[in-house]
């Protein structure tokens, strides 16, 4: 912080004060406590900047109180805080961050879980899918050309009210295969539900990233570059999407808002048994 000036302010109708951290510093106003302190395992404290009230010296994040403004009424204090000039001087920082970061498997968990019935039409020689799927048309063409259930003109998928999906029901799962099967070799409609275990064990979980990941800043704390490299668990299968969406789709998500001059992403898919 450079200057603070309160004249215009201080003049406006209904205001009482306007008071700066300087000002609560010289009143021997102290700084804000963290309550719990924990010591490193070799005994040395823990490091804890000094955290004033209103700010002194230097402001550290977006929303640092820096003064108070005290009026008659609400209205008369907006106006009055929004008429306070204050002059920064911006910190120049050209370095490179690294971290660790661990993103943690989600698993969907909608409230309506999966669920398919197959039905094989023996006079027609036609079958039938009931599925909650969130993609029925690929569903369809899937199941007709790679898993050799039926020739597509020979097979109906029908999505009705799929439920919460959030992308695990885009998927195609061995179950809606398994029912449609079933029901030709059993000779009767084969429905099936998930019940809530096994959508916690079954259903396309997201996530379960570990990155390194490195970002440069220029001396305006500007980002020029971001490297990253993530080890991503695929589980025990490659299903139907799943090498793009650690690979494709989440490198062109890893800018975010920010415009990045130069990313570069490393990906080292995994299978696991978990």
């Amino acid at each position: 912080i450079k200057k603070i000036d309160v004249k215009k302010a201080q003049a406006m109708p209904g205001v009482v004060g306007v008071l700066t951290g300087k000002e609560l510093k010289a009143d021997g106003i102290g700084n804000l406590i963290c309550g719990w302190m924990i010591h490193s395992k070799d005994g040395t404290p823990m490091k804890m900047g000094a955290w004033s009230p209103l700010a002194v010296d230097k402001v550290r994040y977006v929303g640092d109180a820096v003064v108070i403004v005290v009026a008659d009424t609400k209205g008369q204090a907006r106006d009055a805080a929004e008429a306070v000039e204050i002059t920064y001087k911006e910190l120049k920082a050209a370095h490179v961050t690294r971290m660790k970061i661990v993103n943690n498997r989600l698993v969907p968990n909608a409230m309506e879980p999966r669920a398919a019935l197959g039905h094989y039409d023996k006079a027609e020689d036609h079958y039938t899918c009931w599925t909650t799927s969130q993609n029925p048309h690929v569903a369809r063409l899937v199941m007709s050309a790679f898993y050799n259930v039926a020739p597509e003109n020979k097979l109906r998928v029908i999505a009705p009210d799929v439920g919460g999906g959030f992308g695990s029901k885009i998927y195609i799962y061995p179950e809606e295969i398994v029912c449609l099967w079933a029901s030709k070799k059993t000779g009767v409609p084969v429905k099936w539900v998930a019940d809530r275990t096994e959508s916690f064990l079954a259903d396309a979980h997201g996530r379960d990233h570990v990155s390194t990941v490195e970002m440069a800043f220029d001396k305006d704390n500007r980002i020029t570059a971001l490297k990253v490299d993530t080890i991503a668990n695929l589980g025990a299968y490659m299903s139907l999407f799943s090498s793009c969406v650690p690979t494709y789709l989440y490198a062109t998500l890893l800018s975010g808002q920010y415009n990045i001059p130069a990313i570069h992403a490393n990906v080292r898919a995994v299978y696991t048994n978990t």
